[in-house]
């Protein structure tokens, strides 16, 4: 075979072949330069040849290790860095809208915010139906979330809730910063 041909067809081979290609010609490097005979009286092109085959392989396996490792960190971002960045970023918007939200509240939220730092239940249990208008609207507007992984499942039962950490840190005392309201005594959103 020509070494021409024979390097041209190396060129468009896989990793696998490169790679077999690479140790073949690293044996026969090494046995020349040990003198063993078959290998030691080869011409200097077919010599120059297989050290060119050798180094095509080496470069083979080294760009589809590129490959594969471009398409390994492309599927990591997509599958595992992007979801976390975006739950991080909605994280940080829902904050935003929760601090907003609690520089104007309603008063029914007030109350329900007062009841529950008196009383410091900051993970609560609704004794309400699941369809509670004033805690969904809290819930709609960042102050609370749902904190209960059945809820999609049963609306029968009562559903947990807890007031956001950013909220329950900004929650003034419940008595001295409403004098003039007095405390509910039983949860303001039934």
């Amino acid at each position: 075979m020509d070494p021409l041909a024979f390097i041209a067809k190396t060129i468009g081979t896989t990793a696998r072949i490169g790679a077999a290609v690479f140790l073949g010609a690293g044996l026969v490097v090494i046995l020349r330069w040990m003198n063993v005979e078959p290998l030691a009286s080869i011409d200097k092109a077919t010599y120059g040849a297989i050290i060119a085959a050798g180094i095509f392989g080496v470069c083979t396996v080294a760009v589809e290790f590129i490959i594969t490792g471009w398409w390994a960190l492309k599927r990591l971002f997509l599958h595992v860095v992007a979801p976390l960045w975006a739950a991080k970023v909605q994280r940080a918007r829902n904050r935003k809208t929760a601090l907003k939200n609690l520089q104007s509240p309603r008063p029914e939220f007030v109350a329900t915010l007062r009841y529950l730092k008196a009383h410091n239940l900051k993970r609560f249990s609704a004794p309400a139906p699941w369809n509670n208008i004033v805690l969904r609207e809290m819930e709609q507007s960042f102050l609370i979330e749902i904190d209960d992984p059945n809820y999609p499942d049963g609306r029968s039962h009562n559903t947990y809730y807890s007031v956001r950490d950013c909220v329950w840190d900004r929650i003034e005392c419940p008595v001295s910063a409403y004098p003039t309201e007095p405390l509910a005594e039983s949860p303001p959103w039934l």
